[in-house]
């Protein structure tokens, strides 16, 4: 339920098969890293993450685990197209949907600066920026209207 602890918990365990010369448990803990960023929705780390794995599956001839990783990247790759399409019509950068999508999951500006290694400052623009794109006034409208459109 913590996707946050997942993430740092399946970054660490790919550092670790990484560095122990375990590239099959390095590929599977990057799709379930993978799974878990895009959850968090940073979508084009998730993106990122679950390209290196099929690649490395695939240079290992896993069969069995390729396509799971295929699966995922189809499934990661059309919303992302989606959500690029319907972001160019409200002009909401990739940035701005990284944090609304914080922001839908009920995180603070702290927690999401945090979580994007920004200052909450940066954060609080972001957010108004949203606001005033989106032509709402709160945070949940905001996020109301987003999901509406297929952002979120």
């Amino acid at each position: 339920g913590d996707d946050d602890a997942a993430r740092t918990a399946f970054e660490d365990a790919v550092s670790q098969y990484d560095s122990g010369g375990a590239p099959l448990e390095a590929a599977l803990a990057r799709l379930e890293l993978a799974d878990a960023l895009d959850r968090l929705g940073r979508h084009r780390t998730a993106e990122r993450e679950a390209r290196l794995a099929k690649d490395a599956l695939a240079s290992l001839g896993a069969r069995a685990y390729l396509s799971r990783a295929v699966d995922m990247l189809e499934r990661f790759v059309q919303p992302a197209a989606e959500r690029k399409d319907a972001s160019s019509t409200l002009a909401l950068s990739e940035r701005e949907l990284e944090v609304l999508a914080l922001v839908a999951r009920g995180l603070t500006n702290e927690e999401i600066a945090d979580r994007l290694i920004l200052s909450p400052h940066t954060i609080k623009r972001h957010i108004a920026n949203v606001l005033m794109k989106l032509g709402e006034s709160t945070r949940a409208a905001a996020v109301a209207r987003a999901t509406r459109a297929g952002l979120l």
